[in-house]
């Protein structure tokens, strides 16, 4: 008799466990669909604004996206010379992103195109941008919630 409670208690707990992950995995998906930064998503800096639009809205877990960004200095003026450069992670995990975006000026007036962002789960995450010029280097921090 004691067998039979111990296994069906067993059941119970596997069974509660296997439904906390589905509802896990669901919620990463459903809070994924919340988020909608748009055109919102802003560094500020000492020299340089940069503004970013991600292209998939609403950001999506595990889903190969791009942002079409724009720097521009303080007053306003569109920065078409720099070289910028992007990582990301998730401090409170400790860990980056799972792909290594590429950041191409696409015409002028400071438009620039990053390609390959990806989020494999959702959280807080921080993205590190670097610009670099001929006047100097500045990084510009997003952080986002996915």
């Amino acid at each position: 008799m004691k067998k039979e409670g111990t296994r069906a208690r067993f059941t119970q707990v596997r069974t509660a466990v296997l439904c906390g992950l589905l509802l896990s995995f669901a919620n990463d998906d459903i809070r994924a669909a919340d988020a909608a930064p748009g055109p919102s998503l802003q560094g500020r800096g000492e020299h340089f604004v940069l503004t970013i639009e991600p292209e998939l809205e609403p950001i999506k877990i595990n889903r190969m996206h791009r942002w079409r960004l724009h720097l521009r200095r303080l007053d306003g003026t569109p920065v078409n010379d720099a070289q910028i450069s992007l990582i990301g992670g998730m401090a409170l995990h400790d860990h980056g992103l799972p792909s290594s975006p590429r950041i191409e000026p696409v015409g002028s007036n400071g438009q620039y195109l990053a390609e390959g962002v990806k989020f494999h789960m959702s959280g807080q995450w921080q993205m590190l941008f670097t610009v670099e010029t001929v006047a100097g280097v500045e990084i510009l921090t997003v952080e986002l919630d996915i």
